[in-house]
């Protein structure tokens, strides 16, 4: 294979309607912060917010690019998440607010085995995958995915995030696991001393107790005891002594990705010695909502001669016009020739602008992002051209815009550093 697929920003990236717009040559880079969406400031995430950004997928190379899709291999860690649609060439946030049906991701609950085809999962947002649907399944341990349809007609069935999934057919290839189970430990090698301080908790993003400690706690038994009667009726978590008396462990289900502890210290909590190396989710299998691209190849289109009493042409059915070869070069824009001359022309691009001055004798292919814009065989021209005359065409570039929306809750919390991930795949 010589394919590379490359992620480009898009021409506007600072937000509001104009967001998005053509593709760029600069690009996204993995694991660069701030390199698609900006940090949060506080204000916003007391608030909550809703943010636009444009990314395009263009593969590079010889090789064809067919049936691609997009899917998310990585979910957010935060209590944030990220949304994915198909753009267009030229489309903004003032065209992408108004799309529906927007692709999501989450976690699956159980273990998925060869065979399966019924499935259960939990999203980070209700109402983003869809009866016939493609269906990714990502497991992030070991990269591996497999992609299946879901039935045309009861293939999602909700119950607020948490989706039961009917395929199609059924998985094939590999076995895709659960995120494994994941806990917290605290402690401290002499007696506690609490008397005056509180601890915060955070739960599943959304449920919240306060425990506030007294002199009369002292060991870990009894700080266990104090938490474990604030968090009362609170699913999945067991709050123990652990196994000295210097322990206290908190462990909570995460098979879901929404089921995480948020601990929020008060003042001189640092005694309680709470361990912050939660489990990250790097194991599990990502379920996601694929986003078709299709396939890519840069194209020529429209192509059309006009000409005055000279008589001249273009003969793109034996000499076509054709894009880059490798689809680096090549963008979407309306170009049109003109001649200055019998033998001399100027062509320029509504969007990109003059790009070539010169004769019609060489074949023409301007250089552009380390490859062209087109190429115009000389043998095409046929007869005899004036001032004036003109010759315009189309070109799609090989790649394809795509919306990643991003959505953060009223009183998010705080997540540093976050991240996601999109992967391209498509039919050799």
């Amino acid at each position: 294979m010589s394919l590379n697929v490359k992620w480009k920003h898009a021409a506007v990236e600072s937000g509001g309607s104009s967001c998005g717009g053509a593709i760029t040559n600069n690009d996204i880079r993995t694991g660069v912060a701030q390199n698609l969406f900006p940090d949060i400031d506080e204000d916003t995430r007391i608030d909550g917010w809703e943010l636009y950004r444009k990314a395009f997928c263009r593969p590079e190379g010889a090789d064809p690019f067919a049936n691609g899709w997009v899917y998310q291999n990585r979910i957010s860690e935060g209590d944030d998440y990220f949304l994915t649609h198909i753009g267009t060439a030229q489309d903004t946030q003032l065209e992408a607010s108004a799309y529906s049906e927007w692709a999501g991701a989450g976690e699956l609950a159980a273990s998925a085995n060869v065979g399966a085809s019924s499935f259960i999962a939990e999203f980070e947002a209700a109402n983003t995958i869809f009866d016939a649907s493609m269906m990714f399944l990502h497991n992030r341990e070991n990269g591996k995915y497999e992609r299946l349809v879901l039935a045309e007609s009861g293939g999602v069935a909700w119950d607020d995030t948490e989706a039961t999934l009917t395929a199609a057919s059924a998985v094939t290839q590999y076995a895709y696991p659960v995120k494994t189970r994941a806990g917290m430990t605290g402690t401290e090698t002499e007696t506690f001393s609490l008397d005056g301080t509180y601890l915060t908790f955070r739960v599943d993003g959304a449920y919240t107790f306060t425990v506030s400690f007294t002199s009369a706690h002292t060991t870990a038994s009894l700080v266990a005891a104090a938490i474990n009667g604030a968090a009362s009726g609170v699913t999945g978590c067991e709050i123990t002594a652990g196994d000295d008396a210097g322990r206290v462990v908190i462990t909570h289900d995460l098979y879901y990705k929404h089921h995480t502890f948020q601990i929020i210290a008060g003042d001189a909590v640092s005694e309680l010695g709470f361990d912050t190396d939660i489990h990250t989710g790097s194991d599990g299998t990502v379920v996601a909502c694929g986003v078709p691209v299709g396939t890519l190849e840069a194209e020529v289109s429209g192509v059309t001669m006009t000409v005055a009493a000279s008589g001249g042409s273009f003969n793109n059915s034996l000499y076509p016009i054709l894009g880059d070869p490798n689809g680096a070069g090549t963008v979407g824009d309306s170009w049109t020739v003109t001649f200055t001359s019998s033998t001399e022309i100027s062509i320029s691009g509504a969007l990109c602008g003059v790009v070539y001055t010169g004769p019609i004798t060489n074949n023409i292919a301007p250089a552009h992002w380390g490859g062209v814009y087109f190429i115009i065989p000389k043998e095409g021209w046929t007869g005899s051209f004036a001032t004036g005359d003109t010759l315009i065409f189309d070109t799609a570039g090989r790649y394809a815009g795509v919306w990643v929306k991003n959505i953060g809750p009223a009183a998010c919390g705080r997540q540093s550093p976050n991240r996601f991930g999109l992967k391209a795949v498509w039919d050799y």
